[in-house]
């Protein structure tokens, strides 16, 4: 049943998503990670869109929606207006992302391990992609679908990592390491060291965002410990990054940020 937002008590909200193009006033999903579930905004009114409230759980690779259980959810983004992708934690670690698709109530597992596989699984290193299935995510920050490409980014923090899902052949879908090389030693970076450079061989801190532009051509990474926001060129056949924010890698120490207009770098 619906209720007011000003009905609703305070929850966790790990990340929030709507169809891409969406007219105005359309619906928002969130995610209640200390609830278990994702929320439907329309309006004024509030109702479960996924999973249980207040129950953590998990379910099979596929089914009703009504079954879903979810396992303190932190990521989700929307494909379209009936189309969500939505991480959630194995009860035994790891994550998956699921594909929610509201039209006809029902869900499946698009990937990650399953509950017998956590603690493997593999990670992908340049030039050497991965069965989507078999991918190894230790955290989910953020979801990212270029509905143009047809490609998935997800970030995953603890790897310092961004990760890229294509379709295969077959339906099959391939991860590879998008951005990121599995470490944060951030100190040393300028813009020589990062500007152009194939984006698997700049170092990334803990991503915890990410944004796809409206052409579906270029991805936004937020970078918490280098304090900046980086462009990512999907198009190229090496997806090189560029500084696009942010004086980083040292905290800001003057007042850049207080207001004003500016160099974006600045």
């Amino acid at each position: 049943a619906a209720i007011s937002t000003a009905q609703m008590e305070p929850v966790f909200v790990e990340s929030i998503a709507a169809p891409p193009s969406s007219p105005a006033r359309a619906d928002a999903l969130l995610v209640a990670r200390d609830r278990h579930v994702v929320l439907r905004l329309s309006g004024d009114a509030v109702t479960i869109a996924a999973g249980a409230y207040g129950v953590r759980g998990s379910a099979g690779s596929t089914g009703m929606l009504s079954a879903l259980r979810l396992d303190d959810p932190s990521a989700i983004t929307m494909a379209d207006a009936s189309t969500a992708y939505v991480a959630s934690r194995r009860p035994n670690g790891g994550y998956l992302v699921y594909l929610i698709t509201f039209g006809t109530q029902t869900f499946s597992t698009l990937f990650g391990l399953s509950p017998s596989e956590v603690g493997t699984g593999d990670a992908p290193i340049v030039g050497s992609p991965v069965p989507a299935s078999r991918l190894r995510m230790l955290s989910v920050s953020a979801i990212a679908y270029s509905a143009s490409r047809r490609e998935i980014y997800v970030a995953d923090p603890e790897q310092n990592a961004v990760f890229r899902v294509v379709p295969g052949a077959g339906g099959a879908r391939q991860a590879s390491l998008l951005a990121g090389n599995y470490t944060d030693t951030i100190s040393s970076l300028d813009d020589g060291t990062v500007d152009g450079q194939p984006a698997n061989n700049v170092p990334l801190a803990e991503p915890p965002a990410l944004a796809v532009a409206h052409t579906g051509n270029t991805l936004f990474i937020a970078d918490t410990a280098a304090h900046r926001v980086y462009s990512v060129d999907l198009a190229a056949a090496t997806p090189t990054i560029r500084r696009l924010a942010g004086s980083g890698p040292t905290v800001p120490t003057g007042p850049q940020s207080a207001g004003g207009t500016g160099a974006a770098r600045a």
